[in-house]
């Protein structure tokens, strides 16, 4: 599963029966995006302790990441469950 959290918001990518899922109410859709609600968690990252590992075979090396902020961008088309719950039922016949 591929998944992107940015500002709030969860993007999951569709399977092939997902994406078939939005077609059938004429979207095209390749991310599911989800709003959270509430306060972000979020933190500064801290590796793990490596003064237990003994082993002196071992080399450990951290760098930063080196890419820019389209790496948490969705690619395609991006729905929402909403989007996709109204549109089924625009296709229900009217009750009666």
């Amino acid at each position: 599963m591929e998944a992107i959290f940015k500002d709030n918001v969860s993007y999951v990518k569709l399977t092939a029966e997902a994406k078939q899922s939005f077609q059938e109410i004429g979207k095209t859709c390749d991310w599911m995006s989800f709003k959270q609600e509430g306060e972000a968690q979020g933190g500064i990252y801290q590796p793990p302790d490596r003064s237990s590992y003994s082993d002196p075979n071992v080399q450990w090396t951290c760098n930063a990441a080196l890419f820019g902020d389209e790496k948490f961008q969705p690619s395609g088309g991006v729905c929402t469950m909403e989007e996709l719950i109204s549109g089924y039922q625009a296709q229900m016949p009217p009750p009666g």
